[in-house]
């Protein structure tokens, strides 16, 4: 009940299945050509020759003494060449160029036949005047280029195809103030509240986070070129220096960037810190 809850595959005005599911929700993207090619060979209608396949265990939806074996999957084709590990390519279209499973089926299908590599997307809560990022040029979500033809605009929630990446640095008293290197092309939503990363990143710490509230953790976005150098530290009262500046946890990134009328880059180039507070409630940077 729980994960047809999650994964209800609603359909829309005319009447195409459309997986979505609750804000938060992540779907898998797999190839829609090697899709229906496993489709096909599932049913018994299509194969690729293994000449050294054991016809003792044949494969699902094989017979024994067949010499086919389903390839394994290939995303390969999905992906930006030259821009960030999991960006996909702009202009992708949903059941043309790809598809959508649960993560469920994903491990299935990857248990199966092995390949990738394993592409994630999320949910994301979606108002009609964000249908086209104006930044990116590239709708990123299902009313845009992620559709059959069918407008999707109405929905509340839609998938986003094309979130930013980010490098994120770790700032506490261990550190002692300085940056250093955390975690490497994360996934950067330019539709959910910055809160929603840091919430991610305090899962990815391996401590006990339970203790640690939103309020114990400041997010910043810093230069990662100068992210090892040394700091100078921001006066009284102020909460930027140098390295960038502390972002509202509360907006997005594209709200953020707006609000400084900063450019951020498309995929590339954007580094995070997260500073967390030091048991005696100050915090690292501010020594």
């Amino acid at each position: 009940r729980r994960h047809k809850y999650r994964y209800p595959r609603s359909r829309d005005g005319g009447g195409v299945s459309q997986p979505r599911g609750p804000c938060g929700t992540v779907w898998y993207v797999i190839s829609a050509e090697w899709w229906r090619t496993w489709k096909h060979f599932t049913e018994g209608r299509v194969g690729c020759y293994y000449p050294d396949y054991d016809s003792k265990s044949p494969p699902m939806g094989g017979v024994a003494g067949s010499e086919y074996r389903m390839g394994k999957i290939d995303n390969n084709a999905l992906l930006s060449e030259g821009g960030t590990i999991l960006s996909l390519k702009q202009g992708l279209h949903w059941h043309r160029d790809f598809e959508l499973v649960e993560p469920l089926a994903w491990s299935a299908l990857q248990a199966w036949h092995d390949g990738g590599p394993p592409i994630t997307r999320q949910v994301v809560p979606f108002r009609g005047d964000h249908g086209r990022d104006h930044h990116h040029g590239t709708p990123p979500i299902t009313g845009g280029s992620f559709s059959d033809g069918t407008s999707s605009i109405a929905e509340q929630h839609e998938i986003e195809l094309y979130p930013l990446y980010a490098s994120v640095f770790l700032c506490d008293s261990a550190s002692r103030g300085e940056p250093r290197p955390f975690q490497q092309f994360i996934p950067l939503s330019r539709y959910l509240p910055l809160e929603d990363v840091v919430y991610r990143l305090r899962e990815g710490l391996g401590r006990d986070t339970a203790r640690l509230k939103r309020y114990d953790c400041r997010l910043w976005l810093i230069d990662g070129a100068n992210a090892t150098a040394s700091r100078s530290a921001p006066a009284p009262g102020k909460d930027d220096d140098s390295l960038g500046w502390i972002l509202d946890l509360d907006l997005t990134i594209g709200d953020e960037r707006n609000l400084r009328g900063v450019q951020l880059g498309q995929d590339e180039n954007i580094s995070l810190m997260l500073e967390l507070r030091n048991e005696d409630t100050t915090w690292p940077r501010s020594k």
